[in-house]
């Protein structure tokens, strides 16, 4: 029960529980912070004192490169910047989260157990986003919330659990058909409409069409294909508001490719931001509004327009340097070669995130790090039983 309240807790501090306008920010921040040390110690202290069977961790050697950037950043943020070291840890805080993949496996974690966690952040996801898209212009979350595209997007925390929890949702719909999981997932794809981000829609779209054509679990292809197509039709109808504002957003932006912000970014973050050969190697560090760093990242924000964040994968090489990007490539080289036979949902989460390193980050902040780590714990999981199926039935054999 203990092991639970924890995991549960921790999950629901990586998003910052919802940044729910109730709760302080200063206290949302060291609840964060004090699970992020916790599961640092405990998972040091478990693997120190405590004498049991370990399952094989798979990915121990990549956390760690992880980690070393991020520290090296540390060191990078007060070479170059001159960024006291203990601002640059407190706002790369959020690093302490990858001990989670060590955490999980120094207490053996049940993964149903996690399974259901997920699903059900997934469904408080989408309850909370519909609650916020009905209630406003009332606001109930801290977030950004704006009225664009045809919509009002609605940017809330906890997008990168619901992502897994809907792919989760196809996968067992496909092979308990139980109502409930199709469900989650067609509400979860309409939150993704109701925001009006293209990138999402696209991957999801997309990664949603190579399920149905991969799984074995889907007899006939065709006739889903075609039962897809004929629901794209009302769906089209409900929102076409926000369609027609995507594509008239999308057909501007190429008529205005020379001026495309992004483009913009990646010159200047891989570029001019860094002041010496050897920035490229520690990385910048994080910046804190309280130093004249800080400030000069701010201005690059509000005054030009650009934001690290736009970039995804650059954005995060500019702050954590080569190691970090070598980090990132070790870890999808192993997770795509890792075969799955339990948790295969997990491969079309990673499929969209290796798609849209340049647009968004899954390495970078609290939530899709510990999601991360416990997708690695799970993987791990799944192959150690394989292993011990194997060898269960060689044993039986003999």
């Amino acid at each position: 029960m203990v092991k639970k309240i924890i995991v549960y807790s921790l999950f629901f501090v990586s998003i910052d529980l919802f940044k729910l306008t109730y709760v302080p920010t200063q206290v949302i921040y060291l609840l964060g912070f004090g699970f992020a040390l916790m599961v640092t110690l405990g998972s040091l202290l478990i693997f120190l004192y405590q004498r049991f069977d370990r399952i094989h961790q798979n990915f121990t050697y990549e956390i760690l490169v992880f980690l070393f950037a991020f520290n090296l950043a540390i060191v990078g943020a007060y070479t170059f910047h001159q960024q006291n070291p203990g601002l640059t840890f407190w706002v790369q805080r959020y690093s302490l989260f990858f001990f989670t993949y060590f955490f999980l496996h120094a207490i053996r974690f049940n993964v149903k157990e996690i399974e259901r966690i997920i699903f059900i952040m997934g469904m408080i996801y989408i309850v909370f986003f519909l609650i916020q898209y009905a209630l406003y212009p009332r606001i109930i979350f801290n977030i950004r919330i704006d009225e664009a595209r045809g919509t009002t997007r609605i940017f809330l925390q906890g997008g990168a659990f619901a992502t897994l929890a809907y792919f989760m949702g196809l996968y067992y719909f496909t092979t308990t058909q139980k109502p409930i999981y199709g469900i989650v997932s067609l509400l979860f794809f309409i939150t993704i409409i109701l925001q009006g981000t293209r990138q999402n829609l696209l991957l999801i779209g997309f990664a949603t069409i190579v399920f149905i054509l991969v799984s074995k679990r889907v007899k006939s292809k065709a006739l889903i294909m075609l039962l897809l197509v004929l629901l794209a039709i009302p769906v089209f109808y409900f929102f076409q508001d926000i369609f027609m504002n995507l594509i008239a957003i999308s057909e501007k932006q190429s008529a205005q490719q020379d001026d495309d912000v992004r483009i913009k970014a990646i010159k200047f973050f891989v570029g001019d931001f860094f002041p010496s050969p050897f920035a490229y190697l520690m990385g910048n560090g994080d910046s804190h509004m309280a130093s004249k760093y800080g400030m000069e990242v701010w201005k690059y924000k509000i005054v030009n327009g650009l934001f690290q964040s736009d970039i995804g994968i650059l954005g995060d090489f500019s702050k954590y340097g080569v190691f970090f990007i070598l980090g990132v490539i070790l870890i999808y080289i192993k997770i795509f070669r890792l075969k799955l036979t339990r948790f295969i949902y997990i491969k079309y989460y990673f499929m969209i995130s290796f798609l849209r390193l340049f647009l968004g980050s899954d390495f970078g902040s609290a939530e899709p790090i510990v999601l991360l780590s416990t997708m690695l714990y799970m993987m791990d999981v799944d192959v150690h039983d394989q292993k011990y199926l194997k060898q269960k039935n060689l044993n039986e054999k003999d």
